[in-house]
């Protein structure tokens, strides 16, 4: 996902996220490292479908600019098909019901 800021960071951010993911009985946890202009700033670990990611702090020195490429590397997505969940054949991993970059200095 690439976000253009309105202006240039002075603080640290923080990406907060609703998400959830497609974990069942059968494939029980879905974990998910992200990572901000190439660099590694966190990993989101889920274990129940409806989620609840931890925030994650980005420090100043990996915002270059106005753009944020945020990544989200998916350890283990999974058709339901394939573990006869369901007919469906689409690789599922996590959802994101909302998205937020918020300014954040550390220690407060």
């Amino acid at each position: 996902i690439a976000i253009q800021l309105c202006q240039a960071a002075r603080t640290g951010l923080r990406l907060v996220a609703d998400a959830g993911a497609f974990v069942t009985d059968r494939h029980p946890t879905q974990d998910v490292a992200l990572s901000v202009n190439g660099d590694p700033v966190g990993h989101w670990h889920f274990d129940t479908p409806a989620g609840g990611a931890t925030p994650i702090d980005i420090p100043p020195d990996l915002i270059q600019g106005n753009t944020l490429r945020i990544t989200f590397r998916l350890a283990d997505p999974i058709a339901p098909a394939s573990i006869g969940f369901s007919a469906d054949t689409r690789v599922l991993g996590i959802f994101l019901r909302s998205l937020v970059v918020e300014p954040y200095e550390a220690g407060h």
